[in-house]
This record gives C-alpha cells, structure tokens and sequence, in this order.
C-alpha cells in the first residue's frame, strides 16, 4: 500500500483524535469516502484506539460542544467506511495488521515499559497519572520501568504554562526520574493555536505528531497502555 501524504496523514490522526472542528471533519470525511487510501489508514486509527479501549476500559468521558461533535463525526466517518468497503473481509497489505500488532504487544508486552495516556482535562486524572508513574517508578526502580505519560486533547492541560496545576510536580519528577517521559500531542497543538489559546509547554514535555501514532508506536514495541 503506497505511503499516505504526510499532510493527509496528519489531517487524519487529527481527526481520530477529535481535534479538528465540524466544518473541517465534514470536508475531510467526504474526502475520505473517495480515497480508498484514506480510508484504510481511518480504519486502522479507530481499530486501534477501539481495541485499547476494550483492552483497557477508561473512565466514561463526556463530550460536548465542537470537539465532542467532531469525534462523533469521526466515528460516524470510519463505521462508515467498514460497512462500506468490507474492510475486515477485504483485500490488505501484506504487512502485519494492528489487530495482530495489538495482540502481539499483549501477549510479549515487555516488562517494565508503560504508556500511560491522559485525554481529558482533569485534575484528579492528572494527580492520578502523576501518582501512579511515580509508583512504578520506585516500585521497579528506573533500571527496569520506564514510563511515558502521554496527553492528547483536554490531557494536554497538564503540560501547558497557563493550565498546569502541577509545573513543580511535574518538573520534580523529571529531574528525579531519567526513564520518565511526558509527551504532548501534536495535534492537539495545533488545534489550540488555530482558536488562539496559549501552546507554550512546561520545558519537561517533548511533542510528538500524534497521540494516536505515538502509543501505536509503543505497542508495537512491546509497551503496555493503560488510560487514565
């Protein structure tokens, strides 16, 4: 299967992870219904996200306003398009599929290795996030844990100047823990610097493209993910 675009690829990671507004959903979803290419890479990105989310049940998430319609739209998007192709009983690429890849990584999950993703601005989350990759972190020690804090979405809020309740916390564990990561989603950047809101990140965040793309990354090396 040839490589989608990078800016399709982008547009579409964006999509899945609700941060495009309605009128730009709507474009692209019509897009989509167009482009056989597009439409297997949205069937993967929801695959994967719906096997994380049957893998590891998070907490119920209410959505509202623009950004909770234009996940809906998203679903809507790639139901869609599997009634519509016969994606699961039609013709894929010869490389592995992300239902294998998912099930390989919970299978030979390597130990010591945990994605933890936050896509909900709450502060009760994000003590709780913090709480428990500290925990690991001493329980296991820094020679065999290493943890990726993952935000995406309202998870962002953790890792924004003007939103963080936790700078301190979040600058004392980066100093105290080498195996930590905290990553923000791309995505989600771009999003808040289009409605003109503040993206200045805490010095301890590193960007990543995609939330989506980052933990399908992840899994395929092995990692776990738990939703927080």
């Amino acid at each position: 299967m040839k490589q989608t675009h990078k800016s399709e690829n982008y547009r579409l990671n964006a999509l899945a992870d609700g941060e495009l507004d309605t009128i730009e959903s709507e474009a692209l979803i019509q897009e989509i219904r167009s482009n056989p290419e597009l439409q297997r890479e949205l069937c993967d990105i929801h695959m994967l996200k719906d096997m994380v989310k049957s893998a590891y049940p998070a907490d119920n998430q209410p959505v509202s306003g623009t950004y909770g319609k234009s996940r809906y739209l998203g679903a809507i998007a790639a139901s869609f398009l599997i009634l519509a192709i016969g994606f699961f009983v039609g013709n894929r690429s010869a490389s592995p599929s992300l239902e294998d890849s998912f099930a390989l990584s919970m299978i030979n999950a390597t130990p010591g290795k945990v994605v933890l993703h936050i896509g909900e601005s709450d502060n009760e989350k994000f003590e709780h996030a913090l709480a428990r990759a500290e925990q690991l972190l001493v329980d296991y020690g820094q020679k065999n844990m290493q943890v990726d804090i993952v935000t995406s979405a309202g998870g962002i809020d953790l890792l924004r100047n003007n939103t963080s309740l936790h700078i301190e916390k979040v600058s004392t564990m980066k100093k105290n823990y080498e195996s930590l990561a905290f990553v923000a989603c791309n995505n989600t950047l771009a999003r808040l610097k289009k409605e003109g809101k503040p993206t200045d990140l805490l010095a301890e965040a590193q960007v990543a493209p995609s939330a989506v793309q980052y933990v399908v990354k992840r899994l395929q090396q092995g990692w776990s993910y738990v939703a927080i």
